[in-house]
């Protein structure tokens, strides 16, 4: 982190009651998405003043949840047409979007334009619209994606219905409603450790992580906090946070996987192969699951169970499967093989 305004709004937000004494969620969640002074947050609310103006013009009547989909699809159409040139027949003018809207929320890059930069002005702009919390974001949409990490959203890789995850709306609307609008702020910070670790930077994706879970002790962060610590080789601690998540929630097999990764690392095989056990019951059809525990038990010297993982894994190649693991495992079994063959 090297925005010192956002430096300065973690050290003095510890809650979601401390929003509004020195910074109003406004602020916060401009400051999230990479505005870094005074000067360019005032700049920044006028700007979006501005692009208010325009979804007026755009927006229509309807219920919260009409209005705030409505919302997303506007902003979805201005990207969308700024990055990839497309035509609409309507009158919307992305020119007037794009000189609306400051650089720094609808840039190409690791922390803003995709799902946290373009999320983050569909919420201020909620706001300014009076839509409720549960109409602008499924509360846990930051730990259910990350809980499953096949799932990480991308605005550039998702349909203009999944931005603000309509499709839970309807079976939790009475659960969303109980939510503060405040949880916004965890929540988008939650999005941009999300997408620090899409990119590799794991180590800052842990802060926002850390930072999001102070402010609400949401504990469905646990298994997100043990799979970075796992990933920035904290293995004690992601260990910590693995088991903190399975006693919250002993049917996620994501922490049980992350846990026993944890431990095959430090070369506690046996306590690994439990661990992997419980997350392949629980879902039997994770093609990673099966890669890891081939190769634990490889480590283990079991080969005959190890090739059949490998081949089980080849079975599924699910949509986390890639090129590498293919050809990986085609190598390892060759490998396996011409030990069996040996013995």
């Amino acid at each position: 982190m090297n925005n010192k305004l956002e430096i300065e709004l973690f050290n003095k937000v510890q809650d979601l009651d401390d929003l509004g004494k020195d910074f109003s969620l406004e602020d916060s969640l401009l400051i999230v998405s990479g505005v870094d002074s005074v000067k360019k947050l005032k700049r920044c609310k006028k700007k979006i003043g501005k692009l208010h103006s325009l979804y007026k013009n755009y927006s229509g009547e309807g219920t919260d949840f009409e209005r705030a989909k409505l919302l997303f699809k506007f902003l979805w159409k201005g990207k969308y047409d700024l990055y990839l040139e497309g035509n609409h027949p309507d009158d919307f003018n992305v020119r007037r979007l794009d000189r609306a809207v400051e650089k720094a929320i609808l840039r190409k890059d690791n922390s803003i334009g995709n799902c946290v930069g373009l999320t983050n002005l569909g919420a201020i702009l909620g706001l300014r619209e009076g839509l409720k919390f549960c109409s602008l974001i499924f509360p846990d949409h930051v730990a259910l994606s990350l809980r499953n990490k096949r799932k990480r959203i991308n605005l550039d890789l998702t349909s203009e219905d999944e931005g603000f995850n309509f499709k839970y709306s309807n079976k939790d609307k009475k659960n969303m409603s109980e939510k503060r609008i405040e949880y916004l702020l965890p929540i988008l910070i939650g999005e941009k450790s999300n997408s620090k670790a899409f990119f590799g930077d794991y180590k800052n994706s842990f802060k926002y992580a850390q930072k999001a879970f102070e402010i609400t002790d949401d504990k469905d962060f646990f298994s997100l906090l043990g799979w970075l610590s796992l990933n920035t080789k904290n293995f004690v601690k992601s260990r910590e946070y693995n088991e903190k998540s399975i006693n919250f929630n002993k049917r996620d097999p994501i922490p049980y996987l992350n846990n026993s990764v944890a431990l095959m690392k430090v070369e506690k095989y046996k306590k690994a192969l439990k661990n992997i056990n419980i997350g392949i019951n629980i879902d039997p059809k994770d093609s990673v699951s099966y890669l890891y525990r081939a190769d634990l038990h490889f480590r283990m010297s079991n080969y005959e169970k190890s090739l059949k993982d490998y081949q089980k894994a080849l079975s599924i190649k699910d949509e986390e499967f890639g090129k590498g693991d293919l050809e990986f495992a085609k190598r390892r079994i060759k490998r396996i093989k011409r030990k069996l063959n040996r013995d």
